[in-house]
């Protein structure tokens, strides 16, 4: 018989050797995917994948009252870390959270839009202010950040009364270096820089006691509403 009739070979040992290491793949990309969701917790919860985002298990609570049904967990999206004891409670379309994206965005596209440039051209085919407009856009939303943090006055037209900046924690008594906390430094600080509470409160010179990382939350969560509600959520 030629080579080309012969009967293939079965070889056991080959065999079992393959299932074994597509088992131990399978189990290696299985955790890989659990880490990534990041939480360990039963409930239900998205296929796993390695593509998927994080995912962590809580109850949904909005102004209304927790929205998870009794004796259930909700899988969410999980938040920038420093965020997550802030918000972590609060339903997706919560305004506070809606003001954090608004936020970054403001502040990110703000240092990141360029000068005037007068020889510009744009798609329209017209002379380009060369990003003009838009930086005097964001500028002026900016602004009425910076007014609804610092509870100014805004007018029916946009007029900004200035005063004297809010503090979301203020110093009671002076103790070393400890600094009071302007409310709009609490808001670039969780919504641009990614810093948490605790490195809020280091960043000022106070201790990270519970009671005043307790403060700083409840705090942060007020100067979110004033902003939400400034920029029209």
């Amino acid at each position: 018989m030629d080579d080309y009739h012969r009967a293939p070979v079965f070889d056991p040992a080959a065999g079992a050797a393959a299932r074994y290491l597509d088992a131990v793949n399978a189990r290696l990309i299985g955790a890989a995917c659990a880490r990534r969701q990041g939480h360990r917790d039963n409930g239900a919860r998205p296929p796993l994948g390695l593509g998927a985002d994080p995912v962590r298990l809580g109850v949904v609570k909005d102004h209304q009252g927790p929205q998870t049904p009794l004796g259930y967990k909700t899988a969410r999206r999980a938040l920038p870390r420093n965020l997550a004891p802030i918000l972590g409670d609060l339903a997706l379309t919560d305004p506070r959270r809606v003001a954090v994206d608004l936020v970054a965005d403001v502040v990110e596209r703000l240092s990141g839009a360029g000068g005037a440039d007068w020889l510009g051209g744009d798609t329209k085919a017209a002379l380009s202010d060369g990003g003009a407009t838009t930086r005097c856009r964001l500028a002026a939303r900016w602004r009425i950040i910076e007014a609804a943090a610092n509870e100014w006055e805004i007018s029916t037209f946009g007029r900004i009364t200035r005063g004297a900046e809010t503090l979301a924690l203020p110093v009671r008594r002076k103790r070393g270096n400890r600094q009071p906390i302007k409310a709009i430094a609490l808001v670039l600080g969780l919504c641009a820089d990614g810093l948490s509470l605790a490195e809020i409160l280091a960043r000022h010179g106070w201790p990270e006691h519970s009671k005043h990382t307790r403060a700083l939350r409840l705090a942060a969560l007020e100067v979110l509403d004033r902003v939400a509600k400034s920029l029209g959520h």
